[in-house]
């Protein structure tokens, strides 16, 4: 599959951290949830392992993963209707 990666903002919209493969390009959320720290790209299923392990071990690092997860959902919340807004700007009168 070279399309990308389906919803990752399903699950990070309830704070839940998210693991995506290496080939996102420059796939909007993935990228995102990456600089906030929601969101991990991993090469292999080691990687997986590995960052799974370090969240379900360390419960300060699972938080605020999660809530770098939830965070970015909100700020980003409200786009489609900002976008409709624009393309049928509501009737004065």
């Amino acid at each position: 599959f070279d399309r990308g990666p389906h919803s990752i903002v399903e699950p990070a919209v309830y704070g839940i951290p998210v693991a995506y493969g290496p080939r996102f390009g420059s796939h909007y959320h993935c990228v995102g949830l990456q600089e906030c720290g929601g969101g991990q790209a991993v090469r292999d299923a080691a990687g997986l392992c590995a960052w799974y392990d370090r969240l379900t071990g360390e419960p300060a690092t699972l938080q605020a993963a999660g809530n770098a997860a939830r965070q970015y959902c909100e700020k980003g919340a409200g786009a489609a209707q900002a976008i409709l807004r624009e393309i049928f700007p509501p009737e004065n009168g």
